[in-house]
């Protein structure tokens, strides 16, 4: 109170029907474990649903918002949301007009006291049923955002009503004890959660977008590969903050995991680079915010998506020169193997890597499509079940990539420059 704390002078219990709550008589007892104090107390009963004491209101799912005022340090405001069939996504807002709040959200149930609360999730069914409904608890400085994606192998929310609880924290609280004065908030319900839609990206070359979050908040992208395209390189530039990207085809989003994102399917994520060779056509899906942390920060970005081309070189005689390849960048050559040249049959074929300067380059051969990493790889076929392994296998089954970056007739790995030797 003041500048001073002192211990909270209230505690309490709060449970939903279903769990553990029953219908039956209950027994409320009290003791002092004391030897010699004498204790007093008040007691408050409260029942929560339509019409009672505390009694949920309705919030629309697409525009609807309800605005709570004065609304003392520790005490709570409930709210529901009817989320209708066959919805992609579903974003809350929680923004503050005084004081600081903590927002709460469960399906089928109001909040129990101690219930498995969670700020984000690697799983929508978390929210569903595990264990028996987890709460989402969104407690940082300032406003809250939340967003809910459909469980794994479902496409869209399963339907039903959603409790919310907005919980006052008061004026300038801290980790250990509530502010004082009263909260104010408004409570949105903005549908499906704002995507931005990037449109169909170009054959070959870069798609950029400036951009940035707020604290709390994960942006959301899609974007369509067309045919014909052969890679996607997908960097952050210009980073502030800690912005970090999860990518994957369709149109559901990645838990990263980032605050306030509630989604079922993960993906390794990047702070600056992602590639995809031989992408598939359609509908790609990402997901940009801070991960990891419960009270993240705003930041900003540069989004550049490069659709990639292969240069054709002749299959006998080309040649072609790399130059300033970035560190874990690919470029791509693609050419013909034919059976025969001017009526002749073709009798082996020779690559050759030379006059690198600074790192020594990887070169990895595919047939059919563009490398797939940087080692060999049978591409779902075994060499060594193929007569043996790449170099002596009969076949070259597409989609299987052999790479060296050393091998030599000689096996000589250095080469004499006067009296001295080089690599």
């Amino acid at each position: 109170t003041d500048f001073n704390s002192s211990a909270a002078s209230s505690y309490r219990l709060s449970m939903a029907m279903g769990q553990p709550l029953a219908p039956g008589t209950y027994y409320i007892g009290f003791y002092n474990s004391t030897a010699s104090v004498v204790t007093s107390c008040s007691l408050s009963s409260r029942a929560i649903g339509d019409g009672m004491s505390y009694s949920p209101a309705p919030v629309a799912f697409d525009g609807g918002e309800a605005a709570i005022t004065n609304l003392a340090p520790r005490d709570v405001a409930y709210f529901y949301v009817d989320v209708p069939a066959n919805q992609p996504s579903w974003k809350l807002r929680l923004e503050n007009t005084s004081g600081e709040t903590t927002l709460y959200v469960r399906k089928d149930r109001v909040c129990t006291l101690g219930n498995y609360y969670a700020s984000h999730a690697s799983s929508a069914a978390s929210i569903y049923d595990y264990p028996a409904t987890t709460t989402a608890r969104l407690g940082r400085t300032g406003d809250e955002s939340y967003i809910l994606t459909p469980e794994g192998g479902e496409n869209t929310l399963r339907a039903g009503r959603y409790y919310i609880m907005v919980l006052s924290l008061g004026l300038n609280p801290t980790s250990e004890q509530v502010g004082s004065g009263t909260s104010g908030a408004v409570l949105r319900s903005m549908g499906n959660a704002p995507v931005t839609n990037l449109g169909t990206l170009p054959l070959a070359g870069p798609l950029e977008l400036a951009d940035g979050y707020a604290g709390g908040e994960n942006k959301l992208y899609n974007f369509v590969v067309p045919a014909g395209v052969l890679a996607l390189e997908v960097r952050l530039l210009n980073r502030v903050g800690a912005p970090t990207m999860a990518l994957c085809a369709g149109t559901k989003f990645l838990y990263l995991p980032a605050y306030g994102m509630f989604a079922s399917d993960w993906s390794p994520p990047s702070t600056s680079l992602i590639t995809l060779a031989n992408p598939g056509t359609g509908t790609y899906s990402m997901c940009i915010a801070e991960p990891g942390t419960s009270d993240p920060s705003a930041g900003t970005y540069t989004l550049q998506i490069n659709t990639v081309g292969a240069t054709t070189i002749p299959f006998d005689g080309g040649n072609a020169t790399i130059s300033n390849l970035a560190p874990s960048n690919w470029t791509y050559f693609v050419t013909d193997v034919p059976a025969t040249v001017g009526g002749k049959p073709v009798l082996g074929w020779e690559l050759k890597v030379s006059n690198w300067a600074g790192a020594r380059p990887t070169m990895v051969v595919r047939r059919g499509s563009l490398p797939n990493g940087a080692g060999t790889s049978n591409g779902g076929h075994d060499w060594s079940r193929e007569n043996g392994d790449v170099q002596t296998s009969t076949t070259w089954n597409a989609g299987n990539q052999w790479a060296t970056s050393s091998l030599d007739w000689t096996s000589a790995g250095w080469e004499r420059t006067d009296f001295n030797s080089r690599a």
